[in-house]
């Protein structure tokens, strides 16, 4: 009976040997148009792109200024006034853009009628104490 099993195995390796292998007809190089190809690319200027990034940066502080997150709006705050002194100090830009003049402004009047309403502020009033001091100290 064993002598049987074996028998099988064998022959079945046999017969393995004997088939040719499949050639695989497709073109592994095949050329099929894709979406990157037919939009165009578009080339920003750097000033462009800092523009994009600030006002990205004023998106996510206002959604942060409507939940009240104030340890969040200090993060933006934060980097807000980074990009601005990273893109002057490159040259990027000339001026002051008027959206960044408009953010600070209305932070700083939303700091400050936060600052007034302190009761309603436990978890974040060392996170606006913070922020307050830092926008006073950024428009001196």
């Amino acid at each position: 009976m064993t002598s049987s099993m074996f028998a099988d195995a064998i022959s079945s390796s046999e017969s393995d040997d004997d088939e040719v292998p499949v050639q695989r007809t497709d073109n592994r190089f095949a050329h099929y148009p894709s979406d990157e190809e037919e939009a165009k690319r578009v080339v920003k200027s750097a000033k462009d792109k800092r523009f994009e990034e600030m006002q990205s940066i004023i998106k996510n502080l206002n959604n942060h200024k409507k939940i009240k997150d104030m340890s969040n709006v200090l993060i933006d705050f934060e980097s807000l006034v980074r990009v601005h002194e990273k893109s002057l100090k490159l040259n990027e830009i000339d001026s002051i853009p008027a959206f960044y003049i408009r953010c600070i402004a209305e932070l700083e009047d939303f700091v400050n009628d936060s600052w007034e309403k302190k009761k309603d502020l436990n978890r974040g009033k060392k996170k606006t104490h913070t922020l307050r001091v830092q926008i006073t100290e950024s428009l001196a």
